[in-house]
Formats: structure tokens, sequence, C-alpha cells
């Protein structure tokens, strides 16, 4: 866990310490050269259900600074190690597949399976190809909140792939502190 810097007030007559001086000036510098971050990528194709919120699900970690993502449980949380204000960003590439695929998907950011936040709707009029919906906000979240990028289609006639990615197009969420609450 990233702790944030509390400077300290000096007084008049306090003597200067080499281990002052690290503590209010290089450990406060070093946290903010390298705040909390974290970039989460798709590995494989993940299929959501038809008219079902799903929350996505991310096999790799590009970086994760503060260590609030796992590849092993809830692997489609990103849990808050440090409080603040949080950027996030999601980038979902649907593979739009069959003549039937459905003219709408529903993305948002949820935070502790309840709160909704963030909602993008996009539609969609032609097959064959990747379709990106961009979801992007900010938000306050405790240390022990944890978020997710939530996706559903509306009126699918079926499942529909979120894809992994071609080249350096990718299916992704980052998310980065900005500062504290």
């Amino acid at each position: 866990m990233a702790t944030v810097p509390n400077p300290r007030t000096w007084t008049v007559g306090e003597q200067v310490t080499a281990t002052k001086l690290n503590a209010d000036i290089r450990d406060s510098f070093n946290f903010f050269k390298a705040p909390p971050l974290a970039m989460l990528r798709k590995t494989s194709n993940q299929s959501i259900p038809s008219n079902s919120p799903t929350a996505i699900t991310w096999e790799s970690e590009l970086i994760d600074r503060d260590g609030g993502h796992s590849t092993v449980t809830n692997t489609s949380r990103y849990t808050s190690q440090t409080s603040g204000y949080y950027h996030l960003r999601a980038c979902v590439l649907w593979e739009m597949n069959t003549p039937n695929d459905p003219a709408w998907m529903d993305g948002y950011f949820r935070r502790n399976n309840s709160t909704i936040f963030c909602r993008t709707v996009y539609v969609a009029h032609m097959n064959n190809f990747l379709a990106t919906q961009i979801i992007e906000g900010c938000v306050s979240l405790l240390a022990g909140d944890y978020v997710e990028v939530v996706v559903h289609t509306l009126n699918a006639p079926g499942a529909l792939p979120v894809s992994s990615g071609l080249g350096h197009q990718t299916t992704s969420f980052e998310i980065r502190w900005i500062g504290s609450p």
C-alpha cells in the first residue's frame, strides 16, 4: 500500500536531521513520482450472455504499482489500497460477428458490487468488426473499496464476445490515483 505523504509542520528551533528530511522530502517526492497506477488487459475473449450484466475479467497486468489486482482471485476487481480520487478508463472491444448483433451495448463502472457510475451506451449498426466502447470517469475510493467494469448487451439474440483485441488495440482497464480525498 502506498502511503500518501503528510508533510510535517516544522517548529522554530527544530533541528534538521537526515531522517526528517528523508521522511518529509524524499518519501513525498517518491510517492508523487510513482503514485498508484494499474493497467489491466484481457488476453482471451469473454462471452457476455444476452441481457445479463457481466463484470469483465482481467487476465494480465501491464503494471500494478499498489497491488490492487489479482490474476487469480476476483480477477474482475481492482481493490484500492490507497484512499483517494481515481481516474478510471476502460476500453471494451465488442466482437460484432453476426447479422443479428444487438444495437446496444451498455457499459459502466461498479463500486463494491452496488454503486453504478459513468455509464455509456454504444450503438452499433454493422457486423464483422470490432466495436470500441470507451467508459471513463473519476471516483472516490477508500482503501478496500473495489471497482469493476460491467457490460451487457440489450436485445442480443445470444451471447456476444468481448474481444481481447488485435495487435495494438486491446480490451483494457486503467486505474490512476489522482489525489487525496
